[in-house]
């Protein structure tokens, strides 16, 4: 991979326009060839916040249910996943688990969200962190009104990131 590599992640892609009619036939089609879920496997429940990152991307995450559970096998593409991990909701909605940590040489007092998380078959430690912890604590925030956050936390506005990257250039 050209990005994130060794990261914890969404399953995740670019809009292509010759498979692609919306935003959201792009994270179906992207589930699919990345784990292994049919489209006819999930349903879109909805979708969080458009969230810009500082590398220049605009992520639109959305919310899904796998459906007919009892059918699914998880086909992982090694190309562009290492291995699936597991969290169960009960683990993300513990109290005080969300750390806010500034961004690396940030002028600005952004912050980026972190936890670690035990895998309890594997002993294996995982750290979430920067967009995917941001979008695990919106998810928490919208299905059980549960803010893991402080006043203080503070991630970069789209304005802000285009001007980081501008800056960045020059």
């Amino acid at each position: 991979m050209k990005h994130h590599t060794g990261e914890i992640s969404f399953p995740r892609g670019i809009f292509d326009l010759n498979l692609d009619n919306t935003l959201q036939e792009t994270a179906l089609r992207e589930r699919y060839e990345e784990i292994g879920i049919p489209r006819e496997n999930l349903k879109i429940n909805g979708r969080l916040d458009d969230l810009p990152t500082l590398k220049g991307f605009i992520i639109r995450p959305f919310i899904s249910l796998i459906i007919n559970s009892n059918k699914i096998e998880f086909n992982i593409n090694h190309k562009e996943v290492e291995e699936l991990v597991e969290i169960p909701i009960e683990y993300i909605t513990q109290k005080n688990l969300f750390c806010e940590i500034p961004f690396p040489k940030d002028p600005k007092n952004w912050k980026m969200l972190s936890f670690k998380f035990k895998d309890p078959y594997t002993n294996r430690i995982f750290n979430i962190w920067g967009a995917t912890a941001h979008m695990l604590q919106e998810f928490i925030k919208k299905l059980y009104d549960m803010k893991v956050i402080t006043p203080e936390y503070k991630r970069p506005t789209l304005p802000e990131c285009v001007e980081f990257l501008q800056k960045k250039k020059s």
